[in-house]
């Protein structure tokens, strides 16, 4: 997660109807839990398979995301640039370059100035 250090991050904790933000967080978990198999210390097709699986995880857990929650906080989604990558190693571009384009709408592209 990136956030503007700017803004005090602390008002945005109260999450409501029941969500909290490990609704994000454990799909990951399942999916790193099912992957012993797969060598993370080098490229592949199952390690890139992987990083695709996650994205895709991520992008239904942002779409989840109640509308409410941007509004309540003075936002709009299409004002939010989500993506995801690795924090090192391989495919942290390639992750970058799909995960924007999943995860934001052609507004939120726009605005951003991110090629379509």
């Amino acid at each position: 997660m990136a956030w503007d250090y700017t803004k005090n991050i602390r008002e945005h904790y109260n999450w409501k109807n029941g969500l909290t933000p490990a609704f994000l967080y454990q799909p990951l978990v399942d999916i790193v839990e099912d992957c012993k198999e797969i060598d993370f210390c080098s490229p592949s097709d199952e390690k890139w398979e992987f990083a695709k699986a996650l994205l895709c995880v991520l992008d239904k857990s942002i779409k989840q995301i109640p509308d409410e929650i941007f509004r309540k906080n003075g936002f709009q989604r299409e004002e939010i640039l989500f993506f995801s990558t690795m924090s090192d190693g391989d495919y942290m571009e390639e992750m970058l370059d799909v995960s924007v384009k999943l995860f934001n709408t052609p507004i939120t592209l726009e605005i951003y100035g991110v090629k379509q």
